[in-house]
């Protein structure tokens, strides 16, 4: 049985890694789409997790049933759209004909096709989320999984600064030429800020982590050159939100290490100050290298936003508009994946953005909206919702805890996902991350991640000098109780 388990863990850690590690690929246009793996992979890591968590037979913590029951609900709203369907677009016209069908109760769709082809990139998603639950509530392999993450987020970052200056001599992508707005991986630079601002704060955590340790002069040195290459391509990028974003996550990280640094009892050398410095140095490396390597565009979209009054009329008119559409969709939408098709009638007259065809509302929150109906964005964010308070909750208490007890790893782990999906959120106001597959399916395992911080009650055990000096007769910081206990 032992065996049996082990292999079945070693099969979804290997699946969901495969899986963060072809993200970047998935993006349609590019040569060799790595998009029709990601099903495979996802439901392989979270059939082979649960298979290993049926065959360990021990009791399934009741965050994880939540989850589980969340995202089931979640998927059966969105497939019982999806499959029944209420109108069909005729994709040459744009034209949406009515079929006469009751859907199941009301809802429906008036797509199936871009409802099907969304849907299965929302079930990836969920999928992903449970096994990097699973894996993230075992000690021993979430550093590893950080440093993936970290891995994939650095292979964007160096395709987007190659693409950046040199065009296109990776020949990514496949018959198609070149624009100012592409960035890697990503046709939309906005979607390509957003993969890395999700990213590279976990990046970050898993440097903090690193530099603890006494040793591993390499792996220092690699996990800080893997946060300053994200940076520096998030600067380089011309997405001004990407830009705003990096910055206050950046800054939402000095509280965070200068209370790790206080408490810390690890024996490590480092302080607040040489934290502060590494911070300043950090700074300092960003600038240069963005500065170097072409952030001018970046400097001049900003000063464009400046001399209009730091409004964009075109995305408050389309959000404006996008929830006008969603009232007409009642409570449970136009269906997933049909913002196009359905707002395209919406702004054939529209004086301030009816020239061009709108795929997304560039406001994730609004499309939800339209597509999902009230009932379906309830659903959705009162999962989100919830999430986000026990993180808050759990985050808060952790710093709250005794010095001596608290883990290093998990407090600044927690920091770095509420940073991250914090991040991920306000951005989804300005561009459309979550209609991104990789984005998507980046911020799920994220999400698990967290999750697993959250649900692990682990106590740590530390050596005696790390709490009372050397000489001391070794013993745990939580005694076990006695036999009669």
């Amino acid at each position: 049985m032992t065996f049996t388990m082990t292999f079945l863990r070693a099969c979804s850690l290997s699946a969901l890694v495969a899986l963060v590690l072809v993200l970047p690929f998935s993006t349609p246009g590019l040569h060799w789409s790595s998009s029709p793996l990601l099903p495979w992979l996802s439901g392989t890591a979270f059939a082979a997790g649960l298979a290993a968590s049926l065959v360990e037979r021990k009791p399934v913590p009741r965050l994880k049933w939540l989850v589980l029951a969340w995202s089931v609900a979640v998927a059966a709203y969105g497939w019982l759209a999806a499959w029944f369907p209420l109108a069909v677009v005729d994709r040459e016209s744009g034209s949406i004909l009515p079929l006469n069908t009751g859907g199941f109760f009301g809802m429906g769709t008036v797509d199936q096709q871009s409802s099907v082809a969304y849907m299965t990139n929302v079930t990836v998603a969920l999928l992903a989320l449970m096994a990097a639950f699973d894996v993230a509530t075992r000690r021993g392999v979430r550093l590893g999984l950080g440093t993936v993450l970290s891995v994939g987020g650095t292979m964007v970052a160096l395709a987007g600064l190659w693409t950046h200056a040199a065009g296109d001599m990776l020949n990514l992508w496949a018959g198609a030429k070149l624009t100012p707005t592409v960035f890697g991986f990503f046709w939309y630079h906005g979607n390509a800020a957003a993969y890395l601002n999700v990213t590279w704060p976990v990046s970050m955590w898993v440097a903090l982590c690193v530099l603890r340790k006494p040793k591993s002069q390499l792996a220092k040195a690699g996990v800080l050159f893997f946060v300053l290459v994200q940076l520096v391509a998030v600067f380089v990028n011309i997405s001004k939100a990407g830009h705003a974003l990096a910055i206050v996550e950046a800054l939402a990280f000095i509280p965070c290490a200068r209370r790790l640094a206080d408490r810390d009892t690890s024996g490590s050398p480092w302080r607040a100050w040489h934290l502060a410095l590494m911070f300043a140095a950090l700074v300092g490396l960003v600038a240069l290298a963005a500065g170097a390597s072409g952030s001018a565009d970046g400097w001049q979209r900003w000063q464009h936003l400046a001399a209009r009054g730091w409004v964009d009329g075109g995305r408050r008119q389309a959000t404006t508009t996008a929830i006008r559409a969603a009232g007409d969709g009642g409570w449970t939408g136009f269906g997933p994946g049909t913002f196009e098709w359905v707002f395209a009638h919406y702004t054939q007259h529209d004086p301030v953005i009816g020239e061009n065809r709108w795929r997304h509302a560039h406001d994730d929150y609004a499309e939800v909206l339209v597509e999902w109906g009230g009932m379906g964005f309830g659903l959705i964010f009162a999962g989100i919702a919830t999430g986000g308070v026990l993180l808050l909750v759990t985050l808060v208490k952790d710093l709250r805890s005794d010095r001596a007890t608290a883990s290093f790893e998990r407090g600044a782990g927690l920091w770095a996902g509420m940073i991250a999906l914090a991040g991920i959120g306000l951005h989804a106001m300005m561009d459309f991350p979550f209609q991104i597959p990789a984005i998507l399916i980046q911020a799920a395992i994220i999400s698990g991640f967290v999750l697993g911080l959250v649900s692990d009650k682990s106590r740590r055990f530390l050596r005696p000098e790390f709490l009372h000096g050397p000489g001391h007769e070794a013993r745990p910081v939580f005694p076990r109780p006695g036999p009669g206990a």
